[in-house]
């Protein structure tokens, strides 16, 4: 790290020779810890440029550039590559926007780097990604070691798929950690769509075996905390009945996250209703069906097995006859459908 530094403060000495752009410039070599940001340092500059070691880059870009792309949508930052000419760099990441679109794709690009023996690294990364998500917006959840190779998928297709189809960011760490039998994986994106890749994923992970049961935690800020709980606990009594799962959500905020992290556990289609129903209560809007329901209202499966992988992506796309809100499914709609 020291080499790096040192080699990002020579270059930054070529800064604006003779006129020239600023691309000599550098904040310093992209590695887990570092570069530090400073905001008014980004909302003077505009742009945060870091140098991305040779072994580093096929992480940082994907397959065609695939990373870069989902970065891009779900932060909106912009990203750049230009070539570089220091010893041991591939290239040059320009990520230009505001300071919290900067800050949020430099945390998913170090948690795509992370060394996942470093899991409290990982797991620290991932808390801070709850900041810049939407409610719900990031889920963990726990990827048993016997299945982990069904989520990984020949050279990360997998969930390269889910991610494309969802539009969704998903890590999962390459390496077992030691003596532990699960390993932790990270959905983030519009809450919407991290609760279809999460059924994507389960339905990759139950393929033709036995179905497991999950855990899964997410963040809910404070302000909302008391929407889940009601007078009495009502509210949480009727979410837990509701969903057949078991809903857990801690006593005390934790202060250092400004919220609660509520975990929720039983089969993955009860936990995914759960937090379908903990989101609807936060946002006030209808929760849409289980997902047996819709996939079979959807797709002309019978509900008792809804085909894995059979989930569109939201916003699902308005049939003959009815309302493009993905709330209102009506089960007559196929026949208008089917006879044109």
């Amino acid at each position: 790290a020291a080499a790096g530094a040192a080699a990002a403060s020579a270059s930054s000495a070529a800064v604006d020779e003779g006129g020239r752009s600023r691309s000599g410039h550098t904040d310093g070599v992209l590695t887990l810890e570092g570069p530090e940001v400073d905001d008014a340092k980004l909302a003077a500059q505009g742009d945060l440029r870091v140098l991305i070691r040779n072994q580093d880059i096929g992480r940082v870009c994907g397959k065609q550039k695939a990373t870069l792309r989902r970065v891009n949508q779900s932060t909106r930052a912009r990203l750049r590559l230009e070539d570089c000419t220091e010893p041991g760099m591939a290239k040059l990441l320009v990520i230009a926007g505001t300071p919290k679109e900067i800050r949020h794709s430099l945390l998913i690009f170090r948690m795509k780097m992370c060394p996942f023996e470093d899991t409290e690294t990982y797991l620290r990364f991932a808390e801070d990604l709850q900041n810049f998500t939407p409610a719900l917006g990031t889920i963990f959840f726990d990827v048993p070691e016997t299945r982990a190779g069904r989520l990984i998928g020949r050279s990360g297709g997998t969930i390269g798929d889910v991610q494309d189809r969802y539009n969704v960011n998903v890590v999962l760490p390459k390496n077992p950690q030691e003596g532990k039998t699960h390993r932790v994986c990270v959905i983030s994106g519009e809450p919407l769509a991290t609760m279809d890749a999460f059924i994507a994923l389960q339905d990759k992970l139950n393929y033709r075996s036995e179905v497991l049961p999950v855990n899964l935690k997410t963040l809910v800020e404070e302000k909302y905390v008391g929407a889940l709980i009601g007078s009495k606990g009502a509210v949480y009594r009727e979410l837990s009945e509701k969903a057949q799962c078991t809903l857990d959500i801690p006593r005390e905020e934790d202060r250092s996250i400004g919220g609660r992290i509520i975990s929720m556990s039983g089969m993955p289609d009860t936990v995914e209703y759960c937090l379908e129903l903990v989101y609807s209560k936060i946002t006030r809007r209808p929760p849409r069906p289980p997902v047996s329901q819709r996939a079979a209202d959807l797709y002309h499966y019978p509900p008792a097995q809804p085909s894995p992988y059979a989930y569109p992506a939201y916003p699902y796309p308005p049939h003959h006859g009815m309302a493009a809100d993905p709330y209102h499914h009506h089960h007559h709609h196929h026949s208008s459908s089917s006879s044109s």
